[in-house]
């Protein structure tokens, strides 16, 4: 599981409510959303927001996931991080940790609190306060073809051991100016995707980083099935992904 949320970076007050009067406000707003379909919302709702912000203007950038956390050092040793974010739970957790944000506590409760799911509230939380706002989520999926399953005599996998035997009988070797076909896609870009592939098969075991019920941080007492879902994203990667999957990103897969 992935989501966004968005943060206010810095010593940031009085973003609502500008008078006629008010002096002029700069801001930048950072998003790690550089898909031109996603970016071009965020755009269209500042625009949006400006006219009700008299004196405020708004410096939009696209930041790349790989370039994520060096440009954020960059900016912070010269001052000039970003006033607003649209990133992921870690880089929340990175600025807050070296004081680089405010909390948005107040925004949360005023919009109501009871209208987030509350785990994700706890993945931005801590000493009391509310580090980041959650603005979307999205959810991992695995698909198979139907065809090739028939065509095998297979059936639709439901343990790790049945994924992996399926995934290793679908998988063949080039021959006769056939290419070769690989039974399972294991993607593990350093940005952002291996992670993401790992925790699908870390959550479906079961794991968890917080509870979702008390919040409270339980990954450190799952080691045993992290380290047995590593091994296995491993071992299905050897035994029936693409070579070059080990460096696919998410429009390579």
């Amino acid at each position: 599981m992935k989501y966004s949320v968005s943060v206010a970076i810095g010593i940031v007050t009085g973003l609502f409510g500008f008078g006629a009067s008010a002096r002029a406000i700069d801001l930048t707003f950072w998003t790690n959303l550089t898909t031109a379909a996603q970016a071009n919302v965020i755009q269209k709702q500042i625009n949006e927001c400006l006219p009700q912000q008299p004196g405020v203007t708004v410096k939009f950038e696209t930041v790349p996931f790989g370039a994520m956390y060096t440009r954020l050092i960059t900016a912070l040793r010269k001052d000039e991080a970003p006033n607003i974010m649209n990133t992921i739970e870690g880089a929340v957790g990175f600025m807050q940790a070296k004081n680089g944000l405010v909390p948005v506590t107040d925004v949360v409760d005023k919009l109501d609190r009871k209208d987030f799911i509350a785990s994700y509230l706890n993945a931005v939380a801590k000493d009391g306060q509310i580090w980041g706002l959650p603005d979307w989520a999205l959810h991992q999926e695995v698909w198979y073809r139907r065809d090739l399953f028939e065509k095998a005599g297979l059936k639709v996998p439901h343990s790790w051991d049945e994924l992996l035997q399926a995934a290793k009988n679908l998988t063949q070797a080039a021959a006769d100016g056939r290419p070769a076909m690989y039974g399972f896609a294991v993607p593990m870009g350093r940005s952002l995707v291996a992670p993401q592939t790992y925790f699908q098969i870390f959550y479906s075991g079961g794991g968890a980083i917080f509870d979702p019920k008390t919040g409270n941080y339980v990954f450190g007492d799952q080691k045993p099935l992290a380290e047995k879902s590593l091994a296995f994203m491993i071992d299905l990667y050897k035994a029936a992904s693409p070579p070059a999957s080990v460096e696919w990103s998410w429009s390579e897969y």
